[in-house]
């Protein structure tokens, strides 16, 4: 039987390193998207937006409001 070129333990320690890091990584990258979409839609939707209150005001005479 040929012996290997390299150490099985020492490979499968740098493996399991590797994917902590990279498990790590994909976390903290996904939590990062995850932040910034909801910072996103919080400024969309609470500063960004165009204010109609003058408009309403100037033309709310206009329509015919009917709720029931």
């Amino acid at each position: 039987m040929a012996k290997l070129h390299y150490d099985k333990d020492k490979l499968h320690a740098e493996y399991a390193e590797s994917y902590g890091t990279f498990t790590k990584a994909l976390i903290y990258g996904i939590g990062s998207v995850l932040v910034f979409f909801m910072i996103f839609i919080v400024y969309l939707g609470a500063v960004s937006h165009t204010p109609h209150k003058d408009q309403y005001d100037t033309f709310n005479d206009r329509f015919t409001h009917e709720y029931e």
